[in-house]
């Protein structure tokens, strides 16, 4: 189910402590098909909707109303964080990926998200 539109914004703050960028794929892997998420209003931080591992994905609405977000949408953001995304951890070499950003919806003003370790 795609509730949002492609132009969102992505910002990239990758670190030795976001999440590992094969985790994020495996989530991204277990959301295919359909599917959508329904978040109540007033919260004033991320709301963490589906975890792998190392990394989870996170969303709220921009102006504390009802948040309603499809599978495609969270696999759009994901692709979107990792597609302009180079960074190696320090230590082990792995990929890993820290991003936020916003997403234009039906249901709210804007959907702010994140990955989240």
């Amino acid at each position: 189910i795609n509730d949002c539109d492609d132009n969102g914004n992505v910002n990239l703050y990758s670190t030795d402590g976001s999440p590992l960028v094969d985790d994020c794929m495996k989530m991204y892997n277990n959301i295919k098909g359909p599917g959508s998420w329904t978040v109540s209003g007033g919260w004033s931080n991320e709301h963490q909707l589906i975890q792998k591992d190392t990394c989870a994905f996170a969303a709220r609405s921009t102006d504390g109303g009802w948040l309603y977000i499809g599978n495609d949408d969270i696999r759009l953001a994901i692709v979107k964080a990792m597609s302009n995304n180079n960074y190696k951890d320090s230590k082990s070499g792995r990929g890993k990926v820290g991003a936020d950003g916003m997403l234009s919806c039906q249901s709210t003003p804007g959907i702010k998200w994140g990955t989240l370790h």
